[in-house]
C-alpha cells in the first residue's frame, strides 16, 4: 500500500483492498517516501489513545487502573485488538461526557468539547487504516451521537459527527488522494470486506472456540452487571457485543494466528469496562477480568508455546517501542539503508528483468516487482485471492481490456488454501490468453507482453446450460475451438446466509475426471466460481497455463470430462440452495501461438545407437510426480499425454555415500526406440535431511518437455543417467505413459 500512495495511484478505484492510505499504523511496512506522513498519522491516534483513555479513566478507582494497565503491560497486543479497543474506549468517554454537568460558556466547556471533538475524531482515521474498521466507526459515532442527544446535547452530537467526518476528509486529502474518491474507497472496501468470509475462511481447532467463549462470558457478565444508566447501559453492551462480533469474524472466520486478535480484544474489554461504572463488588469484578485474561492467555499458548515471563513480556514489548521512536527520530538514514538492503535482498532472492513500459505481477509478488526496478500498474484487486466476487473480478478485468492495462504480465500459477489453480483471478485469464502473448520466463514468472492482432477477436461463447444437484456428474463439453470455462450460480440457503454472517459456511470441494480416468479434487469457491472459470484443459501450474497460447485445440489427458461440487459432509448441503445454475463456454477463435522457446520447454532426443547403453547396478531414487500425479497411479489408469510433459523427482547412485549423477535424464522408451530428456538440478533438502548426508540435497531434478513431437504410441518412464561415456538405466522405473502426437 505505501508503493501505491508513492505512485499516486487513487484508492478506491486503481486499488481496491481492506487497506486504506494508512495501512503502514496497522502493517508496520516502512516506505521511506511515505513515513513521515504514516508517522504524524500513528502520532495523532496515539494522542488521541491516550487523551480518551485518561478522560475514560478520571473517575475510575484506581485499582481498576492498575489492573487494565498491569494486563497491557503483560501482553504484546494484536494492533486489531488495540483498534478495537479504542472504540470501546471512546463509548466510555461519550457516557461520561453525558453524565457532566451542562454549561453553555466557560473555558472549561469549551475545553471538554475540544476533548470530545479529538477523541471521537479518530473514529474517522480508522478506516482510512483499514476500510474495514468503517463496519465498527460508523455504528460506534451513531452510538456516541445517541448517547449526547438522549442528553439532549444537540450541539455536541453535531459537532461529533462533524469532527469524525472532518478528520477523514482531511487525513484522506493530506494523503494525496482525490477527495471524488473517497465514497469508492468505501463502498469498495465494503465490497472487499462482504466477500471475505465466503473466500477467505480457513478452518481450526474447536478448542480455540472453547478457550474464546472462556473469555467472553465472564466479559459478558461484566458488562451486564456493571451500574449504570439504562441509556449508558445500553450502548456499552452494544459497542461491547458490536466489537466482540468483529473481532470474532476477524479472529475465526480465518482460523490461524487471527484467534489471538479475537481473544485479546474480549480481555482489552473487561478490563476497560470497570471504566464505564463503578461496581460495588471489587472481588467479583477482579475475578471476572482474570478467568478472562486466563482464557485469553490459553488461547495464546496454544500459538506461541514458549511463554515468556512477564517480565521479559514487559521489557521485549515497549523495548521494540523504544528503538522504533528512537530510529525514526534520530536514524531516519539508516532505515532508509535497511529498506534499500531489503529490496536488493529481494531482488536477488527472486531476480526479475527490467522490461519496457509498465508490469503488474500475478498472484501477489509486488515486492519482487518492485525490487526489480519495474513500473508497478496494479489491477485493481492486486492480489488475486482477493478477488473474490463478481464485482471485484469485473473490476480486474475491466483494467485488463482497457488502454491504461500494463504492458508487461509477470504471471506465476499460485492459489492458496487448495483452491482449485484456474480460480486465482480466472474471470480475468479470456483477457490474458486474448491481449497478451509469453515471451520467456523468469525466477517462476511467465513474462506475458500486451500485444495487438488483426486476427479474429477470441470470444467466450455460451455452451450449454442447466441446473444440478451436489455431488451430481455435470458433463463438460469438449468443443474444437479452444479451451472450456465454466460458471455456477451456487447461492446459499436462508440457514446458510445466517450461518455466513454470524460465522461462516461449510467449504465447498470440486472434483474433476480427466479423459484419463483421473481424479483431482480441489477447493471450492463459490463467489469467484459464479464468473466462468477456466475448467478445461485441467491446469494447475505455469507451464500448462502458457501451453494454452500454444495448442488450444489439444485434447489430452489433462482435458475434463465431468466435473463435481460437493461438501465435507452430507449435512453440510443444508447451508446451500439444492440446485444450481451451471453455464459452460468456449474460447473460440484463439490463435496459436509457438511458446516453446518461451516457456524454455525441452524437446526429446532419440538416444543414438553408437551410445552405449547399460543398466546401473546401484541406482537409488524416486520419481515424484508425473504431470504432477503419483506415478504409480498410471499403472491403473490409461494416462494420455499430449503436448507437456514434467517430471520432478530424486537420483542418487548411492544415498549411503551420498554419491549424486552429474547429470539424470529421463526415458521415454517404446519397442527399439529409447528418447531422453534433459532435467535440471534442483535442491532437495528434504532428502538431504531423511538419510542424514548433505550432499543428497542435490539429488534433485525436474523437467518439462514438449513431447508433441514423438510417434504416437505407449511409451514407459523411466530414468537414467551418464557415466563413464555410457548411459546407465535405473531399471527399477518404468510407468506406462501414452503420447498422442499432433
Amino acid at each position: 500500500m505505501g508503493q501505491a500512495l508513492v505512485q499516486g495511484l487513487d484508492f478506491g478505484k486503481g486499488v481496491v483492498f481492506t487497506y486504506g492510505p494508512y495501512a503502514a499504523i496497522d502493517t508496520l511496512t516502512y516506505t521511506p517516501r511515505m513515513y513521515l506522513l504514516v508517522v504524524l498519522a500513528a502520532v495523532y491516534l496515539c494522542i488521541c489513545y491516550v487523551v480518551a483513555l485518561w478522560s475514560a479513566a478520571k473517575d475510575t478507582a484506581w485499582y481498576w487502573v492498575v489492573l487494565f494497565c498491569g494486563l497491557a503491560a503483560l501482553f504484546s497486543f494484536w494492533r486489531d485488538a488495540l483498534l478495537f479497543s479504542y472504540a470501546f474506549i471512546v463509548t466510555i468517554f461519550a457516557c461520561g461526557y453525558s453524565r457532566t454537568p451542562r454549561t453553555t460558556r466557560g473555558i472549561r466547556t469549551t475545553r471538554r468539547r475540544g476533548t470530545l471533538m479529538l477523541v471521537v475524531s479518530a473514529l474517522g482515521l480508522l478506516p482510512l487504516i483499514k476500510g474495514s474498521l468503517l463496519l465498527l466507526s460508523a455504528p460506534v459515532l451513531a452510538v456516541c451521537v445517541v448517547v449526547l442527544w438522549t442528553d439532549r446535547r444537540w450541539l455536541d452530537g453535531v459537532l461529533a459527527i462533524l469532527s469524525a467526518v472532518l478528520a477523514m476528509t482531511v487525513f484522506w486529502c493530506v494523503s494525496r488522494q482525490p477527495l471524488g474518491n473517497l465514497l469508492p474507497f468505501l463502498s469498495n472496501t465494503l465490497a472487499v470486506s462482504a466477500g471475505y468470509t465466503g473466500a477467505m475462511s480457513l478452518r481450526g481447532s474447536s478448542i480455540d472456540l472453547w478457550w474464546f467463549f472462556g473469555a467472553f462470558v465472564p466479559a459478558a457478565i461484566l458488562a451486564t452487571t456493571t451500574p449504570m444508566r439504562c441509556v449508558h447501559r445500553a450502548a456499552i453492551i452494544a459497542v461491547f457485543l458490536l466489537i466482540v462480533f468483529l473481532g470474532f469474524k476477524a479472529g475465526f472466520v480465518r482460523h490461524d494466528g487471527h484467534a489471538l486478535a479475537a481473544s485479546q480484544t474480549v480481555m482489552l474489554l473487561a478490563a476497560l469496562i470497570p471504566f464505564a461504572g463503578a461496581r460495588r463488588h471489587v472481588a467479583f469484578g477482579v475475578v471476572m477480568i482474570v478467568i478472562t485474561a486466563l482464557c485469553s492467555a490459553g488461547l495464546a499458548v496454544r500459538y506461541s508455546p514458549r511463554v515468556q515471563t512477564p517480565l521479559r513480556s514487559i521489557v521485549s514489548t515497549y523495548r521494540d517501542a523504544y528503538d522504533g521512536i528512537t530510529a525514526r527520530l534520530h536514524a531516519h538514514e539508516s532505515l532508509a539503508a535497511e529498506y534499500r538492503q531489503a529490496l536488493a535482498g529481494i531482488a536477488r532472492s527472486t531476480p526479475l528483468p527490467k522490461v519496457a513500459g509498465t508490469s503488474d505481477i500475478y498472484p501477489t509478488d509486488i515486492a519482487a516487482l518492485v525490487a526489480s526496478g519495474n513500473t508497478w500498474n496494479p489491477r485493481p484487486v492486486f492480489q488475486s485471492f482477493s478477488a473474490y466476487t463478481p464485482k471485484l473480478q469485473r473490476l480486474n478485468v475491466a483494467h485488463l481490456e482497457s488502454p491504461e492495462a500494463p504492458t508487461n504480465i509477470f504471471f506465476k500459477l499460485q492459489a492458496i488454501d487448495g483452491r482449485l489453480p484456474s480460480l486465482e483471478d480466472g474471470a480475468s485469464w479470456p483477457a490474458l490468453l486474448v491481449n497478451y502473448a509469453p515471451t520467456r520466463r523468469a525466477s517462476g514468472f511467465l513474462i506475458l507482453q500486451r500485444h495487438t492482432s488483426d486476427e479474429a477477436n477470441p470470444t467466450l461463447q455460451p455452451l450449454t446450460s442447466a441446473r444440478y444437484r451436489f455431488n451430481e456428474a455435470i458433463p463438460v463439453p469438449s468443443p474444437p475451438g479452444g479451451p472450456v470455462f465454466l460458471s455456477i450460480d451456487l447461492q446459499p440457503s436462508l440457514l446458510g446466509r445466517a450461518a455466513g454472517f454470524f460465522y461462516k459456511l461449510p467449504e465447498l470441494s470440486i472434483t474433476l475426471q480427466l479423459r484419463n480416468g483421473s481424479l483431482v479434487t480441489y477447493r471450492y469457491i463459490a463467489g469467484i466460481g459464479s464468473s466462468p472459470f477456466l475448467v478445461s484443459p485441467f491446469v494447475e501450474d505455469t507451464t500448462q497455463f502458457g501451453l494454452l497460447y500454444a495448442d488450444p485445440d489439444a485434447r489430452s489427458g489433462r482435458d475434463v470430462v465431468s466435473v463435481k461440487i460437493g461438501t465435507l459432509d452430507a449435512r453440510s448441503t443444508a447451508y446451500w440452495r439444492p440446485h444450481f445454475k451451471v453455464t459452460t463456454y468456449a474460447l473460440v477463435n484463439l490463435p496459436r501461438r509457438d511458446v516453446g522457446r518461451a516457456l524454455g520447454l525441452v524437446l526429446p532426443r532419440a538416444l543414438q545407437n553408437a551410445t552405449k547403453i547399460a543398466s546401473a547396478n546401484t541406482c537409488e531414487g524416486v520419481i515424484d510426480s508425473i504431470d504432477q500425479f503419483p506415478p504409480t497411479t498410471l499403472n491403473r489408469t490409461n494416462y494420455i499425454v499430449s503436448g507437456l510433459l514434467s517430471v520432478k523427482g530424486w537420483l542418487a547412485s548411492s544415498t549411503r555415500q551420498g554419491t549424486v549423477p552429474h547429470g539424470v535424464y529421463v526415458t521415454l522408451s517404446e519397442t527399439g526406440m529409447i528418447y531422453y530428456l534433459t532435467t535440471a538440478k534442483v535442491l532437495r533438502p528434504d532428502v538431504a535431511k531423511y538419510f542424514d548426508v548433505p550432499n543428497m540435497a542435490t539429488a534433485g531434478y525436474t523437467v518439462e518437455a514438449d513431447v508433441a513431437g514423438l510417434p504416437s504410441g505407449k511409451y514407459l518412464v523411466g530414468l537414467a543417467y551418464p557415466s563413464n561415456g555410457a548411459i546407465l538405466r535405473c531399471p527399477q522405473f518404468a510407468y506406462p505413459v501414452e503420447v498422442e502426437a499432433h
